[in-house]
């Protein structure tokens, strides 16, 4: 697996890269994130969201846009 550091902002940029891409991850964390929103009237904070294998979420994390997040895949 290869690994593009970015910012939450840029994940759709990113993503774009990997021929298929798998999860991310936020700083120098071990906790795989699937992916994040951004919701109405929010003051610029980004939550990650992990899914299970049942497709359930399973945990949420505030992320600052400032945030480097390091997405994996495959090139």
């Amino acid at each position: 697996m290869e690994q593009i550091k970015c910012t939450p902002g840029d994940l759709d940029t990113v993503r774009e890269q990997f021929a298929e891409f798998s999860h991310f991850t936020v700083r120098k964390g071990k906790a795989q994130y699937h992916m994040f929103y951004l919701p109405d009237r929010s003051c610029g904070i980004y939550y990650a969201v992990r899914v299970g294998d049942q497709g359930f979420i399973e945990a949420k994390r505030a992320l600052e846009p400032s945030d480097e997040i390091i997405c994996w895949g495959n090139l």
